[in-house]
């Protein structure tokens, strides 16, 4: 398929409540998406703790002047709530309590994730997500899922699949896996190479939710991506490439002249989660650690789209420059021209 940049929604503090579905509410951007940078100080836009959901403290007795009895509301004696609380969420002593009058779970959390990327590979057969899921003209779904790897389908995108394993799903919890990205687009002319297109650490990459499975199978949810261009090599004299800004919508031209063109992308996923008859809004989960024994924020790949010249001046696809691989890209090699 095509990797397509679409338009980004503005990024701002949660303010829907626990049933917003939008992506806005889902995302929590504040954050710095590369491992080996110091992040930035920011103020935090996490969702508050579930004891703390409702923005007030625990109600407290008030102790009568006569010993052995206490002064409460009689309302809030008999049914344990505090002033002003929901009537479908009862609380004492700070807990909160679903409609059903018990204690909320924990979420669930991500207990391992599988990066697939292997050549000619193709996703597996319970991911779910439409664009895995081609219709056919009699209705039905084809059931070979996307091709893998550099080149994907002999094209010039890069395909992926990651595939993460939830522990402690119940009933009731709907998932998201949200993305962010880093870029680059550079093109040589003459010998010379030129930066046409950079995007800044962070800029929000998932405006839609066609390549995600996000129903539970065998405990996975599932997220793919081909990122590039979905034309098939070669490409003759002539050809140039576009390439769409998400946060404007500007669309950029390589140069027909050019004799290399060459895109990074560095991305950061993580995954959220929510229950609407447990009360609980849109909510970070977590991930596995890293090696090192500390919180993994992101779960970080990249890939390189490496266009060439050959012996009859058409384009093609330099799989040997090509690649698509766990890890970030630095902002140093975002920002260095490629190196033949």
């Amino acid at each position: 398929m095509a990797y397509f940049f679409e338009s980004s929604p503005g990024l701002g503090e949660f303010s829907c409540g626990a049933d917003c579905s939008c992506k806005q509410c889902r995302s929590n951007l504040a954050e710095v998406y590369e491992e080996d940078e110091i992040p930035e100080t920011a103020p935090s836009k996490a969702a508050p703790k579930i004891g703390a959901w409702f923005g007030e403290p625990p109600p407290q007795p008030q102790v009568s002047l006569m010993p052995g009895q206490l002064r409460m509301p009689a309302f809030e004696t008999v049914t344990g709530y505090a002033p002003g609380a929901s009537l479908g969420h009862p609380r004492w002593g700070g807990q909160l309590y679903g409609q059903l009058g018990q204690p909320v779970l924990p979420l669930p959390h991500v207990s391992a994730f599988v990066f697939r990327n292997a050549d000619g590979a193709r996703s597996d057969p319970n991911n779910c997500c439409v664009l895995c899921r081609r219709i056919l003209l009699n209705g039905t779904q084809n059931g070979t899922g996307i091709v893998l790897g550099v080149g994907s389908g002999g094209t010039a995108t890069n395909g992926m699949e990651l595939q993460l394993t939830i522990s402690g799903h119940r009933r009731g919890i709907e998932y998201d896996i949200l993305r962010a990205v880093r870029d680059s687009l550079w093109e040589r002319r003459a010998g010379v190479w030129t930066r046409l297109a950079r995007l800044p650490m962070g800029t929000w990459d998932d405006t839609h939710p066609r390549d995600e499975c996000l129903i539970p199978r065998g405990n996975r949810i599932f997220v793919i991506d081909t990122p590039g261009w979905d034309a098939v090599p070669p490409l003759p004299h002539g050809t140039t490439f576009p390439y769409t800004d998400p946060r404007t919508g500007a669309v950029i031209q390589t140069h027909a002249d050019a004799t290399e063109v060459v895109w990074r992308l560095s991305f950061a996923e993580w995954v959220n989660a929510r229950s609407i008859p447990e009360g609980i809004p849109w909510t970070r989960l977590t991930l596995p650690p890293l090696s090192t024994g500390t919180a993994r924020p992101h779960i970080y790949w990249h890939s390189i789209t490496w266009l060439t010249r050959n012996g009859a001046n058409q384009w093609v696809l330099a799989n040997a420059r090509s690649r698509i691989a766990l890890g970030a890209l630095t902002a140093r090699v975002i920002d260095t021209a490629p190196v033949p």
